[in-house]
């Protein structure tokens, strides 16, 4: 009797066992929690960006938060302000070069700060040289009175700095002298041939105005002043006789206004550099005479085209100046008391620059 009662017994556990069934391979049993994934207790909530903590689906597994979120405050999760821990890391680039998500230790998406950066634009300051074929001309009755030409060696700096731009530069050349003798009564006498040298400098002040309606042009307000010295060597004229020569001391200055434009060529750019103006005043002083004369109010014009790729860049440049002649003054001089007078006068340069900028 008792083995036939432990036989019931099992009996009706198997039974039992049939009914409920075995769980599916890969499920868990049911009820809201398995003991086996989970520590004691009820699983802890999931972060979630928006909303607070949520049950877990039944059959689905809940990881813990790695740590607790950091108290409300100042830019922390509970206030609007953005929140980045220090612990806070971003993963590797995706295949595109992207940066991936920056995310915080409850795995929040942080969004990153943005960063205003200036766009670089060209360098404030270069160094330049150029070499022109420069000419001189002096003017009296309609004729020519004296022709000088050759080549004109520059070096220049310029800077930039907000609106202004500041340029100085110094220039010398050896040059061809053709002119006439000057007779007593006015005439002009037979022609004479010799050397003439320049030695100077020149400083440019300009005012930029770059206006927001035109990101490729540049207005200017300018002013500039030159200063040099004109060496007329000693010679000969067509006859055989000696002409002493004598040093030329020349000062002007020459308010602009000037328009700057730009175009992208490829991965170069094609400037334009030009401006106009007037030469109100002029100081000549002659080596031979006591007293200077000054030049009556020319004009002033300088335009440059060129091509800039990097810090490099080449332009074709020309630039010309004039002047009206001064007014007959009597002085002393070496041979004695003497009318003196400048002719009409202009001076004009055409070349090549080459400028690295820095």
């Amino acid at each position: 009797m008792i083995a036939w009662r432990h036989f019931g017994i099992v009996g009706i556990a198997v039974s039992l066992a049939g009914v409920v069934g075995p769980p599916a391979w890969g499920q868990y049993p049911a009820g809201p929690y398995s003991a086996a994934p989970y520590p004691a207790g009820p699983p802890a909530a999931v972060a979630v960006p928006s909303g607070g903590p949520v049950a877990p689906a039944p059959g689905t597994s809940v990881w813990p938060s790695p740590s607790p979120p950091p108290a409300a405050g100042p830019g922390g999760p509970s206030s609007s302000g953005p929140w980045t821990p220090a612990g806070a890391t971003s993963p590797p680039a995706d295949s595109g070069g992207q940066p991936g998500p920056l995310l915080g230790p409850d795995f929040k998406l942080l969004q990153p700060a943005a960063v205003a950066c200036a766009p670089e634009g060209p360098p404030p300051s270069s160094w330049y040289t150029r070499v022109d074929y420069f000419h001189w001309n002096e003017r009296m009755g309609g004729q020519d009175f004296v022709n000088e030409s050759g080549a004109l060696y520059t070096l220049g700096y310029v800077h930039r700095s907000g609106q202004e731009r500041f340029r100085i530069e110094a220039f010398g050349g050896d040059m061809r002298y053709a002119g006439y003798e000057e007779n007593d009564d006015g005439s002009l006498g037979p022609p004479l041939g010799g050397r003439t040298d320049y030695l100077g400098c020149r400083g440019e002040y300009d005012l930029l105005f770059e206006p927001k309606w035109w990101s490729q042009g540049t207005f200017l307000l300018g002013i500039g002043s030159r200063f040099w010295v004109r060496d007329i060597q000693s010679g000969f004229d067509n006859s055989g006789n000696f002409v002493a020569g004598y040093q030329e001391t020349w000062w002007t200055f020459y308010p602009y206004l000037g328009l700057e434009t730009k175009q992208p060529v490829g991965r170069a750019e094609l400037y334009t550099a030009s401006h106009i103006g007037v030469a109100p005043f002029a100081y000549n002083k002659a080596s031979d005479v006591d007293s200077p004369i000054y030049p009556r109010t020319g004009l002033a014009g300088q335009v440059e085209l060129g091509l800039r790729a990097g810090r490099l860049s080449v332009a074709g440049y020309f630039e010309g100046l004039t002047w009206g002649h001064s007014k007959t003054v009597m002085m002393g001089s070496e041979y004695g008391v003497v009318d003196v007078m400048q002719p009409d006068s202009r001076m004009y340069t055409v070349g090549g620059k080459i400028a690295y900028a820095f």
